[in-house]
């Protein structure tokens, strides 16, 4: 074991320390830090000693690793308000707030985003993939090739890819909230439609992960707006349930023959592949090709770069659009070397601070939804950049949405201040 391992390895027994007598308590900061652990927490030096990974390489991955955490908390603490001010064992024991949305708005994006979610699914082949894997005999190569067209084809395929992934889940989950709160049995109706509509979506370009988790999102939701606690044993419970679900799909949609088979599949992907990757990323860059200086970025490539656009995934694994259980520091590393990765580190905890900050300071159907569709986001950062993640998944335009839906309204109080 390198120096650099070493030096992880104390920076994550500071961090157990730290997150035992802080207490975990759930928010997006630390549903994201909780992540991270699983992925690269004991699983990394398990999967390196165990595949007798090259020590420099190691070494590199492992200085990644401490400046994420390093310029994390950097990032949380010169946040000015602080993440503890607001939290959600605070948030859970406030009163439901009353907030006002422009109605007219809200209905007018949720009859946009089923529309096209309906097209795509019925009119650009998105059921007709799902169909194929669930009722013939699908091989690998056949997978790949219908993951590589994302399920859907045809005009609308480009905005049912945005709207699936992120924004349309912040939108159904609104207007379920909203149809809840005006307590019109039409509307309850129609939300449930539009739940389920979304919740096929999130099959139609084959991903294991997608449906299992916004079901996810939906219990969350509800678990929010009734005000059920969310503590230890539901998260234990709801961990036991996504690992039962995947284990039906990867038996359905993947070459594992039986239980013991999806279960070792299932753990490689959550425990291995990250480190795999992560390794691959920084043994490939810039060793053997150099550092794309943003142009791995696909917006900058847009503006910026020549020929067509190709990610660091895509080029590893030779399939457009591919992606990997990877955090966005392998991205942020192809970009700008360590500089992209403490950059990016110190962004992503300044903002999931402030979010944290914006999220908790009311508690609404709105706040709660948002919280809630945010999950998405957070799972989007382990598996592409930071700019797909607040632009598709909807880590930043989610909240954007929301503060454009809101009205100014007045909050019961004897004072009669206009709040927002």
């Amino acid at each position: 074991m390198g120096v650099f391992s070493l030096i992880y390895a104390l920076v994550l027994i500071v961090l157990s320390i730290y997150l035992i007598i802080n207490k975990f308590y759930l928010s997006t900061f630390n549903i994201y830090l909780g992540l991270f652990l699983i992925f690269y927490g004991p699983a990394f030096f398990l999967y390196n000693i165990e595949n007798q990974i090259e020590v420099n390489n190691a070494n590199t991955s492992a200085s990644i690793l401490t400046l994420f955490v390093i310029f994390y908390f950097a990032g949380s603490s010169f946040f000015k308000q602080g993440r503890f001010v607001n939290d959600y064992a605070n948030w859970y024991n406030k009163p439901q707030d009353r907030v006002q949305l422009n109605k007219g708005i809200l209905f007018v994006f949720s009859l946009f985003t089923a529309l096209i979610i309906y097209l795509g699914l019925f009119y650009g082949g998105g059921i007709n993939s799902i169909f194929t894997v669930i009722t013939q005999d699908v091989t690998p190569d056949d997978i790949v090739t219908l993951r590589t067209e994302s399920g859907v084809s045809g005009p609308v395929s480009d905005i049912f890819l945005y709207l699936s992934p992120g924004l349309g889940k912040f939108v159904v989950l609104l207007f379920f909230g909203y149809s809840l709160d005006s307590k019109n049995k039409l509307l309850i109706v129609l939300a449930f439609l539009f739940l389920a509509l979304i919740a096929i979506s999130q099959l139609a370009n084959l991903s294991k992960s997608g449906f299992i988790f916004f079901i996810i999102q939906i219990i969350f939701f509800i678990s929010f707006y009734k005000n059920v606690k969310i503590n230890l044993t539901k998260v234990l419970v709801f961990f036991i349930f996504i690992i039962v679900l995947f284990v039906f799909i990867y038996l359905e949609v993947t070459v594992a023959e039986n239980y013991t088979m999806a279960l070792a599949e299932i753990s490689n992907r959550i425990f291995g592949e990250p480190t795999r990757v992560l390794n691959l990323y920084t043994s490939t860059w810039p060793d053997l090709q150099n550092y794309t200086m943003g142009m791995n970025i696909r917006f900058a490539h847009l503006l910026f770069g020549s020929g067509e656009y190709q990610s660091a995934a895509a080029k590893l694994c030779g399939i457009p659009g591919c992606t990997y259980n990877m955090m966005f520091i392998g991205d942020a590393w192809v970009d700008f070397s360590y500089i992209g990765v403490i950059t990016q580190s110190f962004i992503v905890g300044y903002f999931l601070s402030y979010l944290d900050s914006y999220i908790f300071n009311s508690k609404n159907y709105l706040h709660q939804a948002l919280f809630a569709s945010l999950v998405s986001s957070l799972l989007a950062l382990i598996s592409v950049g930071l700019v797909t993640a607040l632009v598709t998944y909807g880590l930043l335009t989610m909240p954007l949405l929301g503060q454009f839906l809101k009205k100014k309204y007045v909050k019961n109080s004897s004072k009669n201040i206009n709040q927002w």
